[in-house]
């Protein structure tokens, strides 16, 4: 960095964007107290808000996902109406 121009930390930058993110404070309010130009902060979180994208898109969605396992879609939304009248029923099957 040039003479005069005040560098963030990792830690200062990770405080920012929580502050920012969890808090609601403002970026200019920030820049004042980093003594920082508002655009290191707005690039700061339009960088932040990049890696979080590039995360979503990297999931794999359920069908592709069910296609590796070859187990079906419809079967990850099963719930049996009754369990315990099902298991009641299973044991006296079992029991014979």
């Amino acid at each position: 960095m040039p003479k005069g121009i005040p560098c963030l930390t990792e830690i200062q930058k990770q405080e920012i964007i929580k502050r920012v993110t969890d808090k609601g404070e403002r970026a200019v309010d920030l820049a004042k107290e980093f003594k920082v130009n508002p655009k290191i902060i707005y690039s700061l979180l339009k960088t932040k808000a990049n890696q979080h994208q590039a995360i979503k898109k990297a999931q794999v969605s359920k069908s592709v996902a069910c296609a590796k396992v070859a187990v079906s879609r419809n079967s990850l939304y099963y719930k049996p109406k009754l369990p315990a009248k099902d298991l009641i029923l299973k044991q006296q099957i079992e029991a014979v």
